[in-house]
Order: C-alpha cells, then structure tokens, then sequence
C-alpha cells in the first residue's frame, strides 16, 4: 500500500474510532421514578471499564400507550448513541437547537431495550406466536391459530367478561 493511501486509512480509522453506535452493557442501578439508569459497558475501552451515568432507559410507546418493564441491575441491556445530544431532544415534542459538537458521545446514550444471552435464552415459542414470559412462571401466549393461553397463580379479569 502507497504511502498516500496509508496515510488516508489511519485519517479515516482515526475518525472512526472517535464515533459510537451501539454497545452492549449490564445494567447497575435503575431509578424507576425518573426512567434512568447507570450501565456498564460489556467492553473495556483502553484496557478501562467503564460506566455511563444517569442514562434515559427508553420503552415502546405509541399513541399514548406504553409497554414497560422495570430492568434490574444484572440485566444486560442495549445502548445506543444519539447522533447529537439526547436531554433537549427528550425535554418534549418539539423540535430543538442541539450541540452538534458532541456528536455519537458516551453522554448521549439511552438504553433501548435488555438483550437475552446465550447463556439466558427465553422460554422456546413457535413461528407466528406471540408469547410474554414472566420470571414467576406466570404467561400469555396467542398461538399461530389466534387462541390465547395464560398461566399464573390466579388470573383476574378486571371490568370486563368472557363470553
């Protein structure tokens, strides 16, 4: 390799370096009353561990409607990092002036969701069924044919009836 193209990947490799995206991480402490975390990342970065502080912990929402799940310290999560900073694009609905200085920094991280090890691997569910396992052994399970199967303890059913 010429000594101009060398020279053109380390610039490039250099940049690169400087830029995260995603990370696996093991969550250490939740704050269920604001949404935070502190995550640890599953990768040293020189040699160095290192943990993210007060890092918004995201759910699926939509239209008012939310599906949420405590993590617990031990869960290993994703994180992932916002092109510009993450606090005033969080502050509300509206569109914001953001520092595009710090882009893909360690500070604009949000965990998006905890991640299943190898090692961890979720109760087995078949194609076009939809499952949700709870640690106590309790579930909901819709089959490919569309009938419903919950187990628990007791199964209440508040305000409603089943024909």
């Amino acid at each position: 390799m010429n000594d101009f193209v060398h020279a053109v990947v380390n610039m490039v490799d250099s940049k690169l370096a400087g830029i995260n995206t995603v990370d696996v991480a093991i969550l250490t402490e939740f704050d269920p009353a604001t949404y935070r975390a502190n995550v640890q990342l599953k990768r040293k970065v020189n040699g160095t561990t290192v943990e993210i502080f007060n890092v918004p912990v995201m759910f699926p929402s939509y239209n008012g409607c939310a599906f949420v799940i405590h993590p617990a310290p031990g869960d290993v999560v994703l994180v992932v990092y916002s092109k510009f900073e993450v606090e005033e694009q969080l502050i509300n609905r509206d569109v914001v002036e953001v520092n595009g200085v710090l882009r893909f920094d360690l500070n604009n991280a949000v965990v998006i969701g905890g991640l299943v090890t190898t090692q961890d691997l979720p109760v087995a569910i078949g194609v076009d069924e939809v499952g949700m396992f709870h640690k106590s052994g309790a579930s909901i399970k819709i089959t490919a044919d569309g009938d419903i199967i919950m187990t628990g303890k007791d199964i209440h059913l508040n305000g409603g009836m089943i024909p």
